[in-house]
C-alpha cells in the first residue's frame, strides 16, 4: 500500500460518518449511570439533574451548590468499548491478482471506522503459517498510523486461520466483532474453524475475495498452472466444456461459502479484488448490515 495515506481526504471524511454495526446494543448505560458503577468503557458527562435523598454524594456539583445554592447531581453516560477484530489473510494465494492489496485497504478503512466510532481495533496477519498479532489501535489513533502497520507486512506462507481465530478469541471479550478477509483457497478444517469461532460467541464476518481471473477462465488451448500454496504445477488443455466446468465450481465455491457463513448466523460479502473499496466500504457493507450510517 505505501506508507502514504491510500484514501482521498473525501472518502475518509465520509467513512468518518460510518459505524461498526455491532449485534450488540454499544450503549451498555444511559442516563443516570453512575460513574464507577460499572467497569471498562467510555464514561462520559451527560448532565445534570436535581438531587434525591440516596444519590451518591460523590457525584454532588460542590460548584453548582456555591453558586446556585441548589443540590444537583452529575449524571453520566457510559458507552462499551467494542473490540473489533480485523483478520487479513496474507498466505501466498493472496498475492495473486491484487487479492492482498485490496484486502489491507478494506482492512484500513475498518479499522479507521471501528476507531473513530470509540472502539478498540485489533489487526492480525494471518500468514506464514501462522498469526501475527494483534497490532492495537483505539480511539484517538490516526488513519496513518492503521496504514503504516498495514503496509509493514508482507505476503508468505500458508495460512493458519483456525489458529488465528483461537488467538483472537482468547484475547477478546465475548461478542466481539471479527471479520476475516481472505480468498478461502485453504485446506479443511478450516470451515470448522470458522464455525467454532461463531459458537463461541464472536460475531463473525465474512469478506470473500477472488482475483476476477480466479473468477473465471477466459484462456482456452494448454495452460501451465501452478498451485500458490504448494508450489506444485501442472499443465491441462483448456477447452470450451472444462472452461464451462470450472465456471461452475467457482460459482459453487462462493455459493458453498455463502450459504455455509449463513447458516452459522455469519455475516457475507463476496467480492472481486478489482472492485472499488470505496464502494465496497460506502454502499456494499452497510447494506449487508457490516456498518451503519452514524
Amino acid at each position: 500500500m505505501g506508507s502514504d495515506m491510500p484514501f482521498s481526504g473525501d472518502f475518509l471524511s465520509r467513512l468518518e460518518r460510518l459505524r461498526i454495526a455491532a449485534r450488540r446494543a454499544s450503549l451498555a448505560g444511559s442516563e443516570g449511570d453512575r460513574a464507577g458503577r460499572r467497569k471498562g468503557g467510555v464514561v462520559e458527562f451527560s448532565g445534570h439533574r436535581d438531587y434525591a435523598p440516596g444519590d451518591d454524594l460523590r457525584y454532588i456539583d460542590w460548584n453548582a451548590f456555591g453558586r446556585f445554592d441548589k443540590l444537583s447531581v452529575k449524571e453520566f453516560m457510559r458507552e462499551d468499548r467494542m473490540r473489533v477484530n480485523i483478520l487479513v489473510d496474507l498466505s501466498n494465494s493472496m498475492a495473486f491478482g491484487g487479492k492482498a492489496s485490496f484486502a489491507l485497504r478494506a482492512a484500513a478503512a475498518l479499522a479507521c471506522i471501528a476507531v473513530w466510532g470509540r472502539n478498540q481495533a485489533a489487526l492480525w496477519s494471518v500468514s506464514l503459517g501462522g498469526s501475527e498479532g494483534p497490532a492495537l489501535f483505539d480511539c484517538g489513533s490516526p488513519p496513518a498510523a492503521v496504514v503504516d502497520r498495514l503496509s509493514a507486512l508482507k505476503t508468505g506462507g500458508a495460512a493458519d486461520i483456525g489458529g488465528a481465530l483461537r488467538a483472537a478469541s482468547k484475547s477478546s471479550p465475548r461478542g466481539a466483532m471479527t471479520a476475516i478477509i481472505s480468498d478461502f483457497l485453504l485446506e479443511e478444517p478450516f470451515r470448522d474453524d470458522l464455525a467454532a469461532a461463531a459458537s463461541a460467541g464472536m460475531d463473525m464476518a465474512v469478506l470473500h475475495v477472488l482475483s476476477r481471473e480466479e473468477s473465471s477462465t477466459p484462456r482456452r488451448g494448454k495452460v501451465r498452472l501452478t498451485d500458490s500454496e504448494t508450489g506444485e504445477r501442472m499443465s491441462i488443455s483448456v477447452g470450451p466444456a472444462m472452461a464451462a466446468r470450472y465456471d461452475e465450481a467457482v460459482r459453487e465455491f462462493v455459493a458453498g461459502m455463502r450459504d455455509f457463513s449463513l447458516s452459522r448466523g455469519m455475516r457475507y460479502v463476496f467480492t472481486l479484488s478489482d472492485a472499488s473499496v470505496e464502494d465496497l466500504l460506502l454502499r456494499v457493507l452497510p447494506r449487508h448490515g457490516w456498518l451503519r450510517q452514524d
